[in-house]
């Protein structure tokens, strides 16, 4: 998640995780993330790892964006929000 505002783009990436950690998600797929017991709908959250190996996380485009890959791998899809405002 690329975004002008890293406040914007935490936000957009918390609502993802929550998304896929609860309700009907957790229900259809049971093992896509790793629970903590007892642990309750994460208020802020710039980073997340499922058990498939899939990374979402939120960068700034003020910020530098070398780095990004790992390894030989490379982000597969870049999400921007609200980049025209810079």
């Amino acid at each position: 998640m690329l975004s002008a505002d890293i406040s914007n783009g935490d936000r957009f990436v918390t609502d993802v995780y929550n998304m896929l950690s609860g309700g009907l998600m957790k229900k259809v797929y049971p093992n896509l993330l790793t629970y903590e017991r007892g642990a309750k709908k994460s208020r802020k959250r710039n980073h997340f790892t499922t058990n498939t190996g899939a990374t979402m996380e939120s960068k700034s485009i003020l910020g530098g964006q070398r780095g990004q890959s790992e390894e030989e791998k490379r982000p597969d899809l870049v999400i921007c929000d609200d980049i025209e405002t810079y």
